[in-house]
């Protein structure tokens, strides 16, 4: 008797379905896990930025001529665009995002607040934390 070695077309299309139905799930989740880590950066820089803009203040009793900031705004990195504008009494640093975060905004102030301003996808923004997710912080 001669059998025939290999994979039906049956097969073949059961095996390519089954490997669509785990890439639809697995993609959308592999999505939000970069775009929290781009988020974790920004945080990161901002808070540096904030504890910086701190030790300036209680060195020469002002956070810079306004608009300047006294200390130079961190490096913008492709992933979002550092800014900061200063009253001289107050500041307020922003992260903006750009390229694959656009729609993305986090903000800090003087007085600590960490505020979202835009954030893809959240039918509210947070005003007192910067928000890991569209339902909150």
């Amino acid at each position: 008797m001669n059998r025939n070695k290999g994979f039906t077309l049956i097969e073949m299309m059961v095996t390519v379905g089954i490997v669509a139905i785990l890439t639809s799930i697995a993609l959308p989740s592999y999505k939000n896990y970069v775009i929290r880590g781009h988020m974790t950066d920004a945080f990161n820089v901002l808070a540096s930025y904030r504890i910086s803009m701190e030790q300036s203040f209680q060195n020469n009793n002002t956070y810079g001529a306004a608009p300047t900031c006294a200390v130079t705004v961190p490096t913008t990195d492709s992933y979002f665009a550092f800014s900061c504008l200063s009253s001289g009494v107050g500041y307020s640093a922003a992260a903006t995002g750009q390229n694959s975060m656009h729609g993305y905004a986090f903000s800090v102030n003087d007085a600590g607040v960490q505020a979202t301003t835009a954030y893809v996808g959240a039918s509210t923004l947070q005003t007192n934390c910067w928000m890991t997710n569209t339902t909150g912080c």
